[in-house]
Parts: C-alpha cells; sequence; structure tokens
C-alpha cells in the first residue's frame, strides 16, 4: 500500500505485451463479459468493511492521497479507458512537475445502488507504484444506473468521510499537514442521503439512520478536497439542475465542467498543483503541461474559475 515508484517505462512494456498477446485492457470486466468471473466487484476493489490507507513510508515521507472515482454506468462508458491511457502523463505530471511530493493513487468505480447494480461501488488500494494500472484494470465497467439523473456518488462520500484519514491529514508536525483529494468523474447527481441498508450492505458499516449527502460531504471534506469533474460529450453536460446540486454541495470552484474528456489527467494534476500552491499560476501551470495547445485551452477555461478564486483567498 502506497511503495515502490511508478515506472513509465514499465507501464510502456506491460502495454507492448498486453497488445502482443491480445489480452483486454480491463481483464475483470471481460471475464465477466466472456462468463469467466462472476458478475461483482473484484476482491481487491470491494469496499465493504475495508479500509483504504494512505500511508508514510521511508519512500513516501509526504504522502498525499488522491482518490480518482469513475462513473461505470452506461452514460459515462468512455471514460475509464480514456483515463487508464493517461495515467503515465498524469504520475509525470505530479512528479517531474513537483506538483506534489509522493502522490498515492486509488482508482474507484461508482454506480447506482439504489437500481442495484452488481457492482455499486469499487475501490482500490492507494498505490505509488504500478500497480496503480492493476487496480484500474480490475474495474467491472458495469454500465448499469437507472436513468433517472442520479447515481450513487454519495456513497463514494461516505466511504471516505468513515475512512481511516489519510497520513497528510494526521502528521504529527502541524505545518506539514495537508488534505487529500477526492475527484469524482460524472455527468449526473448524487442522491440525497445513503440509505442505512446501503451502507450496511456495501459499506459494512451499522448506522442509525439515513445519511444525508451534505453530512457526507462535509465528514468526508474534513480529510479531503472534493472535486467534480463534469465532461462534455456525456448524458448530462448541459444539464443546469445537476450542475447547481454539485456547485451546492461542494462550491462554484469545486465543479469542473470540462470540455473535452481527453483532458481529464492534466485537469487533475493541475487542480493539485493549483490547490497545493507548488504552481505560482493558472498561467505557470499550463505551460508545464505536456500536450496539445488545444488541450492546454480546454485545461485553461477549466480551471479559471478555482484559479481565481484561490487568488482571492491567497493574493
Amino acid at each position: 500500500m502506497g511503495g515502490g515508484h511508478y515506472d513509465v517505462g514499465v507501464y510502456e512494456e506491460e502495454e507492448v505485451a498486453r497488445v502482443r498477446d491480445s489480452r483486454p485492457v480491463f481483464h475483470h470486466d471481460q471475464a465477466i463479459r466472456e462468463g469467466r468471473a462472476e458478475r461483482k466487484v473484484h476482491p481487491s476493489l470491494d469496499p465493504c468493511g475495508a479500509i483504504r490507507e494512505s500511508c508514510d513510508s521511508k519512500d513516501h515521507p509526504n504522502s498525499t492521497a488522491i482518490a480518482i472515482l469513475l462513473d461505470v454506468t452506461g452514460s459515462m462508458s468512455t471514460i475509464p479507458k480514456i483515463i487508464r491511457d493517461k495515467i503515465p502523463g498524469m504520475m509525470s505530471l505530479l512528479t517531474q512537475n513537483r506538483l506534489i511530493p509522493d502522490p498515492q493513487i486509488l482508482f474507484g468505480g461508482i454506480g447506482d445502488a439504489t437500481k442495484k447494480d452488481r457492482a455499486p461501488l469499487q475501490l482500490s488500494q492507494f498505490e505509488s507504484d504500478n500497480r496503480i494500472d492493476a487496480c484500474l484494470q480490475h474495474l467491472f465497467l458495469e454500465e448499469g444506473g437507472g436513468g433517472g439523473g442520479e447515481e450513487s456518488y454519495q456513497l463514494a462520500l461516505e466511504f471516505f468521510a468513515g475512512n481511516v484519514p489519510p497520513a497528510c491529514c494526521t502528521r504529527a508536525d502541524v505545518e506539514r499537514r495537508r488534505k487529500g483529494f477526492v475527484f469524482i468523474i460524472g455527468d449526473e447527481r448524487p442522491y440525497s442521503s445513503s440509505t442505512q441498508d446501503e451502507i450496511l450492505r456495501i459499506l459494512g458499516r451499522k448506522v442509525q439512520e439515513d445519511v444525508p449527502v451534505q453530512d457526507s460531504v462535509k465528514n468526508a471534506g474534513y480529510y479531503y478536497h472534493i472535486f467534480f469533474i463534469l465532461p462534455n460529450h456525456t448524458a448530462y453536460w448541459g444539464n443546469e439542475i445537476h450542475r447547481k446540486t454539485w456547485r451546492d454541495l461542494l462550491g462554484e470552484d469545486h465543479l469542473i465542467l470540462l470540455e473535452d474528456a481527453g483532458a481529464i489527467c492534466e485537469t487533475i494534476g493541475l487542480t493539485i498543483g493549483l490547490v497545493e500552491g507548488t504552481v505560482d499560476s493558472l498561467q505557470v501551470g499550463i505551460q508545464k503541461l505536456e500536450c496539445s495547445a488545444s488541450t492546454r485551452i480546454v485545461v485553461e477555461h477549466a480551471l479559471s474559475t478555482l484559479a481565481t478564486n484561490l487568488n482571492r483567498r491567497f493574493p
């Protein structure tokens, strides 16, 4: 959990071997579709009764927890593939540009618990090395959901509200305490609450009553900066009701409207740099991106509100 270092060369070698051997990217998902595996969460991603730890270590004395949670319902089916291809670039952006010292990445998948998806929540461990790739490959891309404009995003937030706080929040040295990050990539709004049944059945916790999404946001927000990324060309891109819901929950600058889903990883990396103060300005951060001019424009548009508000708070 969180040991070692990410090696782009290892990723490239494994990708060559995967293509040569005609292996699928999401092998657990493929095994389910071919009837070789049961239609459920991969054991390594099952959150029921589980703990996900981001810990300091000799390799990573200044660890930072970064959870990237993907809506895996039908309206968002293309996003996991985009993310997977961009992992090496994101890790290089974070580490080589020193946007954050010791990133530890958790990947997750979010479905719809209310509609009885078989995998309504999938969460890997926090990892620092090439196990990040394996975590993503274990996702079940269920493509469920119910078309009602809501998914179980609030259940993921409730998990992080009750999970072990990441090391970056609990260090003895007050000056080194920081929050982790949670990025939810989706196109709908959360349910108004997580029910007692869902929390017991999916998270393995007993609670006395349903938990409103506002409480989950508040409690997870003690430990994490929470962002919702809404990509274009998804089913609910232009839905103002969904946008208002997320603005009301997280704040205007924590809803990121992304005109091109291909810029997700650059947007995540630069968001972290802006919040951590490791880039002097949005314009300086944009120049650090190794991408096309059009992608730079997309990222700049997406993060303009966040950058402006951060400048007002920390001139």
